[in-house]
């Protein structure tokens, strides 16, 4: 994937096209700067009467020839809680209305504030990671080149270099890490991280990747959960709840990919990435609930659940950053509860922290980046009691899983640095977004694929046959050229249903002039592949009514087009990883970048905005704020 001030002009049927962004926008876009990435395949009347088409409801979008063009609308407003620039939809979109083809083109027409959480939400759509077998077989390697094409009053060109590193996240940092492993580590008190991961294969490990520039004022720690897997250990998970355990450590990954473009744009401040890895496993040496560790911070913890896991090592993690790295600001991001999803829902992850201004900042961050946020409650005062042990300091689990149990898994974390730590602590729980990929589609806008049946010659009526069973309902209209321009028909709102298809009565004024349709069932296909459903001849009407058909013969059997794909791509969605908590912690810190895009996303100030009189322990907490 590669982001580009300006992709060039190329013929759609050799390097196919999406166009992208929402209605009001891709109407500002004069013909000329999409003319050579469209012709000779589509003209500018064309182009208008596409745009005048779509009716997005959220989204819609409609082929401006063939299956090589597509334009796509993003809904046009969304609600508070979202990012404005509909992040979500953005992904959605380019997985299901790209065409394919071995060098592709994307141009995402939006404004400058939402050029970065743009960037990262059609990054999201290519996942690098598989392990597909023909993967390894394919010869050709696939390129997809992105332009941004910019409305509104900042609408100068797109500086490349903020926008490469997103989609190299995760590579070697080459800086020498700080690593302390297996034995070591319960030597040295860390008994979160050893006690969770002493049965394991494989040892658990504390590892720390350290930028210290010159000049810089505070120091920021972000400390990622890196439970590689994650059976639940003696209280063992079900096998219903333990497959996709894989991912339990998106949060370590999160801040892995985040530290890595945060150094390569210039970052200004100490920050430090410490991950603390582990793999939560069953053997004879395997945590039992009722042992009691010493973690790193001197606190002792019953083991009453050893599925509750994440907070042990975070708990090391954190007690490090604030005791060796004397950090100012101490950030965790973990998949640390299933409540989390309840409480907030797939899509934001939930943020929990003893700071109102940095609440307040993460929840900007999210709508501006696209990796939405929602508060938590903090009330250590009422929920930390949950904790209560009659023979340690505290258990790692809840009393009572009906109160906040989400709040209570952060209080836990932060419980190893002190309420009263002078610092800000942010606790993210991004254990549902880090699964979700992608928002729901609209039934009422979802584009079925519809296959050309026939047309009588001598008739205005053209039939077309639309699977229903991928999508309830059809597009409002189709779009055709002919020699006296293009013409946009309407789709009948009820067309006749049977066993799934579905027969649309089109009404052409100049039918002759349809390129492939001077002869019966010869298939001019809205996909480019022409195909005959099993069962479509008998939708059609009977012999001697009006708008008979002739000719029963159907187009050879193809394969179906990429759009019917859907079902099993929506399958394999929920397996794979978004990145969630990348772009987030990009923009929150963007004010210590020296990425002009990155000082422009994020909610955070440089300025000290507290007065000369009060305490030396919040000018750290709140220079960012």
């Amino acid at each position: 994937m590669e982001f580009q001030a300006s992709a060039g002009d190329a013929d759609p049927q050799s390097r196919p096209l999406l166009l992208l962004g929402q209605l009001h926008h891709l109407h500002r876009v004069p013909w000329s700067h999409v003319r050579g990435k469209l012709q000779p395949r589509v003209t500018e009347e064309l182009w208008q009467a596409a745009l005048s088409t779509l009716n997005p409801n959220p989204t819609d979008s409609c082929p401006l020839y063939l299956n090589y063009a597509t334009v796509a609308a993003l809904p046009c407003r969304v609600s508070r809680h979202n990012s404005p620039s509909a992040t979500h939809f953005i992904t959605r979109l380019v997985r299901t209305c790209l065409p394919p083809g071995v060098h592709r083109c994307i141009v995402m027409v939006c404004e400058q504030p939402e050029v970065f959480a743009s960037a990262c939400a059609l990054a999201r759509a290519f996942p690098l990671f598989t392990h597909r077998s023909g993967a390894s077989r394919r010869l050709e390697k696939k390129t997809v080149t992105v332009e941004f094409f910019l409305v509104g009053q900042d609408n100068g060109p797109v500086e490349v270099s903020t926008l490469q590193e997103i989609n190299k996240v995760g590579k070697e940092l080459g800086i020498v890490p700080t690593i302390i492993r297996d034995e070591e580590l319960k030597t040295r008190g860390f008994g979160g991280i050893y006690g969770v991961g002493k049965a394991a294969l494989h040892p658990p490990a504390l590892a720390v990747l350290s930028h210290t520039p010159d000049g810089a004022t505070q120091t920021i720690a972000w400390v990622g959960k890196g439970i590689v897997y994650d059976t639940g250990g003696l209280s063992i998970k079900g096998k219903t709840t333990m497959p996709g355990m894989k991912r339990d450590c998106g949060g370590a990954a999160a801040v892995l990919g985040a530290f890595r473009a945060a150094i390569k744009q210039g970052f200004k401040d100490n920050l430090h990435a410490v991950f603390c890895l582990a793999e939560n496993s069953v053997g004879p040496n395997a945590t039992r609930p009722d042992d009691i560790h010493l973690l790193y911070s001197g606190k002792t913890v019953e083991i009453n659940n050893t599925d509750a896991e994440g907070r042990l090592v975070l708990a090391d993690g954190v007690s490090y950053a604030c005791k060796d790295l004397g950090a100012d600001i101490i950030l965790d991001m973990a998949t640390l509860t299933g409540a989390q999803g309840i409480a907030t829902g797939k899509y934001h992850a939930a943020v929990l922290t003893n700071s109102a201004e940095w609440e307040a900042a993460c929840v900007k961050a999210g709508r501006k980046c696209g990796d939405l946020v929602h508060p938590l409650v903090y009330c250590p005062e009422l929920h930390f009691s949950e904790f209560t042990s009659a023979v340690a300091d505290m258990k790692n689990s809840v009393a009572d899983r009906d109160n906040s149990p989400s709040s209570c898994a952060g209080l836990f974390i932060a419980s190893h640095i002190g309420f009263d730590w002078p610092g800000v602590w942010v606790h993210l729980d991004i254990a549902a977004p880090v699964h979700a990929v992608s928002v729901p589609s609209s039934p009422a806008r979802a584009a079925p694929t519809l296959w050309l049946w026939s047309c009588q010659p001598s008739s205005s009526e053209i039939f077309y046959v639309c699977d229903l069973a991928s999508s309830p309902l059809a597009p409002s209209g189709l779009i055709l050229p002919g020699n006296r321009g293009c013409c946009v028909l309407p789709f009948p709102s009820q067309p006749v249903l049977c066993g799934g298809l579905g027969v649309l009565c089109l009404t052409h004024p100049h039918p002759e002039e349809l390129p492939g349709l001077g002869q019966s069932t010869q298939g001019l296909a809205y996909h480019g592949r022409p195909l005959a459903p099993a069962g479509a001849r008998d939708l059609l009407p009977e012999k001697g009514t009006v708008g008979h058909v002739q000719g029963s013969q159907k187009a050879p059997p193809m394969p179906q087009p990429h759009t019917q794909s859907l079902c099993p791509a929506l399958c394999l969605q929920g397996e794979r990883a978004t990145g969630f908590g990348v772009a987030l912690l990009l923009a929150l810190f963007g004010r210590a970048s020296e990425d002009h895009l990155l000082n422009l996303v994020s909610p955070l100030g440089c300025e000290v905005d507290v007065e000369e009189g009060d305490m030396g322990r919040d000018s750290k907490r709140r220079r960012l704020v």
